[in-house]
């Protein structure tokens, strides 16, 4: 089952420190930025399937870096994927550097330094999201180190079945459950320090805004709602 959470409920002057916290817990330490912190809004839907690890993000444009220091403080050790679906985002890491637009994928080493920049014209901007242990990609190193930060067109190839994968997860995820997929799905061989999702306090509805404009096609999770967490 897909578990939601948003800012939206939270006093307008927190959002955007809570989506920091909650997105270096859930996710990996970065060190976020935004130019209109008061305008701030952030949504997120995450499905734990074991070793396979899938969110939907929405949230206004910001700036996100992470650095050696924040690899230290915490590294899952994966290759994580993304399909963007509305807005622009620019990538830097390895000595590459991309920009992407919706239905582009590009994706990302945890275990390395980068710099990431998200644009959106017209609301927030949005992106499918797969985190994969390492031991799941079936690739040598220096293969998987040639497409960091490299813009994949989704619609084209291989990576039009990745696009297809991830639309179909989206669309029928929220059916499976971690014991079906355990004997399919790699287990990560680092234990992850972030807190499963199942452990957050549950809602029992969840509105969610659709994609619009020149957004990519996806579908909306069928989910349980959370709600953000104060401090």
């Amino acid at each position: 089952m897909w578990s939601v959470v948003s800012a939206s409920e939270l006093p307008v002057q927190e959002r955007f420190d809570w989506f920091s916290d909650t997105l270096s817990r859930e996710v990996v330490p970065t060190a976020l930025s935004t130019a209109r912190p008061a305008e701030f809004q952030a949504e997120a839907a995450v499905l734990d399937l074991g070793g396979l690890r899938t969110a939907t993000l929405g949230f206004s444009p910001l700036d996100s870096r992470r650095t050696p220091a924040l690899i230290r403080r915490g590294d899952p050790g994966q290759y994580q994927l993304g399909l963007m679906r509305c807005g622009t985002a620019s990538l830097a890491q390895q000595r590459n550097e991309c920009e992407v637009g919706p239905g582009d994928i590009l994706i990302w080493d945890t275990s390395r330094p980068s710099d990431v920049r998200t644009a959106s014209e017209d609301g927030l901007v949005r992106l499918a999201m797969l985190q994969l242990p390492r031991e799941a990609i079936p690739l040598p190193t220096d293969r998987l180190a040639q497409l960091l930060a490299r813009r994949i067109p989704g619609h084209e190839g291989v990576a039009a079945v990745l696009t297809t994968f991830v639309n179909a997860l989206e669309n029928h995820g929220g059916q499976c459950s971690r014991e079906h997929c355990v004997n399919w799905a790699p287990r990560p061989s680092i234990s992850s320090p972030h807190a499963s999702p199942s452990t957050w306090p549950r809602r029992t509805t969840c509105p969610r805004k659709s994609a619009r404009g020149h957004c990519s096609s996806g579908s909306t999770p069928s989910s349980t709602t959370i709600s953000p967490i104060r401090s």
